[in-house]
């Protein structure tokens, strides 16, 4: 299961975004589970089996895989995107008004999306205006993911797995950055060993939270319980 970057210009990714984003605007794809709207597309993917240095590919050569393509699309990221990329452009034109220099960050998005307003008085100060086909170009796939894997064709069951994996990635963050395991200096080797035994506790726990938040919405599906919005474990004990 991969998760491919929606950033890469004239990519495969983008491609697949283009064909399938006013469909991803319809309620009827929007998945109550993940409250994401998605679709599944499914590709023959030929590609060279044992590429070899100054040969060219032939039919013998090459096999066909078939993968399936989830296309993710979350309104409400787009949107936080979209009002954070707006207070930035806010905070830039304040600071042009008041003739304040921009920071490193400020000055690339300044160059990015702004360029010299037209004018014919050479005693006019020089004014900017916004190029808005380039902030659109910056927006246009913000709030998408796309999954891709060879086995997985449910998109519902894709993202539930990736989100699983993430788990995974977040545990060695803990550990790293929060716990500081990252650096093998520490005050003893008591102190290390503390440090250790907390996150063996906070992960044991976090499994069985996790465990048993799976086994109440399997439950669910059989039943007419309210269904569990599937969600971090964080963000679930923080609401109850």
């Amino acid at each position: 299961l991969f998760n491919m970057k929606c950033g890469v210009k004239g990519s495969l990714t983008q491609e697949v975004i283009d064909e399938e984003m006013s469909n991803l605007r319809d309620l009827n794809k929007r998945d109550w589970y993940t409250e994401a709207f998605q679709i599944t597309k499914k590709i023959e993917w030929s590609y060279e089996r044992q590429p070899a240095p100054r040969k060219r590919p032939s039919k013998n050569t090459r096999d066909v895989a078939t993968l399936y393509w989830h296309i993710y699309f979350d309104k409400q990221i787009a949107e936080k995107v979209t009002q954070g990329l707006f207070e930035r452009i806010g905070k830039i034109q304040e600071k042009l008004h008041k003739k304040e220099s921009l920071d490193e960050n400020e000055q690339s998005l300044f160059e990015e999306i702004f360029e010299k307003a037209e004018s014919t008085d050479e005693d006019t100060p020089v004014s900017y205006i916004i190029n808005n086909k380039k902030v659109d170009e910056k927006l246009r796939y913000k709030g998408y993911r796309v999954l891709v894997s060879n086995e997985i064709s449910d998109a519902r069951k894709a993202w539930c797995a990736y989100q699983e994996r993430w788990k995974v990635e977040d545990t060695f963050k803990t550990l790293k950055s929060r716990l500081g395991c990252s650096r093998n200096r520490v005050s003893d080797n008591e102190s290390l060993n503390g440090k250790i035994f907390v996150q063996f506790l906070a992960t044991s726990i976090a499994m069985v939270v996790r465990a048993r938040l799976k086994k109440y919405s399997e439950e669910c599906r059989k039943s007419d319980e309210p269904a569990l919005i599937y969600d971090s474990d964080g963000t679930v004990l923080g609401t109850l």
